[in-house]
């Protein structure tokens, strides 16, 4: 390769509206970063010492020929004594290098740019056949799947059932408990003494993140709740169908559990915030959700769950594949969840079982229909 020919240079604003035509012509003419600028930015805008969009554009020459597009994140990596540090991180995402060009390590280029710049990166969803096994190979860290915490909010649940699967589900009578005003420096302050001396691997939830992730989140409207016990986000998920024509049917996606009982990150259970998020459950009914569901990266919080009425369906065979879990366009496929950390500040030992990662994490949870 003659690597004087090629050239990687960071994003800048004047080339938007060729790094949109590359996403039209050589990834997907229909991506929904397309119909929104607005999503666009604040997509990979990120949080953190490198927010803003400053991801590598590849060149052959003056001529545009690829991209990788990366949110900037913080991570927060904890030790087994409950020590924290916080690194620079990005969030993986649109990864492209024009056909014409495959084959001369040029994503390798682009690779390495990324882990140098940004230290490394984080992703959820990774292609099982084609990507993860180069992740493996990198040295990622990963785990196959999140947990899926699932309760039904209705006594019928058949509009989200798309494999036949003999299982009794129980519905049990919510309560229910009003959203709160938005306030990301609080938000910061109870998530920051959630974890304090905990060895809890998460994103760096501060101040920074909490406005950036939920609160100017450009399209979806997210709904926060909290009292004495802990602080829950979530948003109501409109079904569309394949025709992605949208539906009457809504399923409660909760983000985010905080709890203010540090027992909690024990394993242990904790009755009030077990109650604050049944409250969630029931006002998601009231907005007309069949079901609630929360994934998680962690076996930390099922007591908690448990007791909220939520059954863990990722890790049980055949109901990991009987419940919908697309739902911009639903469909029949089992959602991808795995998680992968790749940063040479991770520990070999890294535990799965002591982190905090949820769908909001990556790109999980953000539209694919507008």
């Amino acid at each position: 390769m003659e690597e004087s020919r090629f050239r990687i240079v960071e994003f800048e604003d004047r080339f938007f509206n060729q790094l949109k035509e590359l996403v039209r012509t050589g990834w997907n003419p229909d991506h929904v970063l397309l119909k929104s600028d607005a999503l666009f930015r604040w997509h990979y805008t990120g949080f953190g010492v490198n927010a803003g969009m400053k991801f590598p554009l590849l060149f052959d020459g003056d001529k545009f020929i690829g991209y990788r597009m990366m949110t900037p994140i913080e991570f927060m990596l904890s030790d087994k004594k409950g020590n924290h540090k916080i690194i620079p991180l990005s969030a993986s995402s649109l990864y492209y290098v024009d056909k014409e060009y495959r084959g001369m390590k040029l994503g390798v280029m682009l690779e390495q740019h990324v882990i140098q710049y940004y230290g490394g990166y984080f992703t959820i969803a990774a292609n099982p056949v084609t990507a993860v096994p180069i992740l493996k190979r990198s040295g990622c860290k990963m785990i196959d799947t999140m947990l899926r915490y699932f309760r039904p909010l209705s006594e019928d649940i058949s509009p989200i059932i798309v494999a036949d699967c003999e299982h009794s589900w129980k519905y049990v009578n919510a309560g229910t408990i009003a959203p709160c005003e938005a306030d990301a420096a609080t938000f910061a302050d109870i998530w920051h003494s959630s974890i304090e001396g905990k060895n809890v691997t998460a994103l760096n939830r501060s101040t920074q993140f909490w406005q950036w992730r939920y609160i100017d989140d450009p399209i979806y409207k997210y709904y926060f709740f909290r009292n004495n016990s802990g602080l829950i986000v979530a948003r109501i998920c409109d079904i569309f169908n394949e025709q992605k024509e949208k539906t009457t049917n809504k399923v409660l996606r909760i983000l985010e559990v905080v709890p203010v009982n540090q027992k909690v990150w024990d394993g242990e259970n904790d009755a009030e915030l077990s109650s604050l998020i049944d409250g969630v459950c029931g006002w998601g009914k009231s907005q007309g959700c069949l079901a609630a569901e929360f994934y998680f990266s962690s076996r930390r919080f099922d007591a908690v769950m448990k007791d909220a009425f939520f059954e863990e369906i990722n890790l049980i065979d055949p109901l990991c594949n009987s419940v919908m879990s697309y739902f911009e366009p639903a469909s029949p496929s089992h959602r991808l969840s795995n998680v992968g950390i790749l940063s040479s500040l991770v520990p070999e030992d890294f535990d799965f079982e002591y982190s905090y990662f949820t769908l909001s994490d990556a790109d999980q949870d953000r539209p694919n229909i507008l």
